[in-house]
């Protein structure tokens, strides 16, 4: 769907026993793509990577990024976001 905005969500699960603190999300812009958008809102680095700090994560809970994206060419778009603490 060329020119149209796409929306994807991101969640990040702590699956563990304790707060997970520090939480830091990370995910480049892929070819083909614009952003547009997102919440909770952040801005494109230089590279295109785009970094959200989602600070403490409780045990048992999940944060969820919603990302909006314009297509600009047609094909497919493959995607990996990464989190560390």
């Amino acid at each position: 769907l060329l020119g149209a905005t796409l929306t994807y969500r991101i969640q990040v699960t702590n699956a563990g026993g304790v707060d997970a603190k520090g939480v830091v999300v990370t995910d480049r812009v892929p070819a083909g793509v614009t952003y547009i958008g997102s919440t909770p809102p952040t801005e494109p680095g230089r590279d295109g990577t785009l970094t959200w700090n989602l600070d403490t994560i409780p045990a048992g809970q999940a944060r969820t990024i919603e990302l909006n994206l314009k297509a600009e060419q047609a094909g497919s778009i493959n995607n990996c976001a990464s989190v560390t603490t």
